[in-house]
């Protein structure tokens, strides 16, 4: 379900029951060449890293439980 998040603008997300959005999304991806997909495939290993990597998960979960607590009366 979150495939779109996930991915953003680092690749394609198609339906899995739309093959020529799908043909048409390989067509661009092949159009752009190797260089381009490198780069693509860096922007998208950088991606990942920086959005669900275990420091930046971790930072999340600090900041989540860092409000709950702003928010518990004593």
């Amino acid at each position: 379900g979150d495939s779109k998040e996930i991915v953003g603008d680092t690749g394609k997300v198609v339906k899995h029951s739309d093959s020529k959005v799908l043909a048409q999304a390989w067509k661009e991806l092949i159009s752009i060449g190797e260089v381009g997909r490198s780069h693509l495939g860096q922007k998208a290993r950088k991606r990942i890293i920086d959005n669900y990597g275990i420091a930046s998960l971790g930072e999340r979960y600090c900041n989540v439980y860092s409000e709950v607590v702003s928010l518990v009366r004593y």
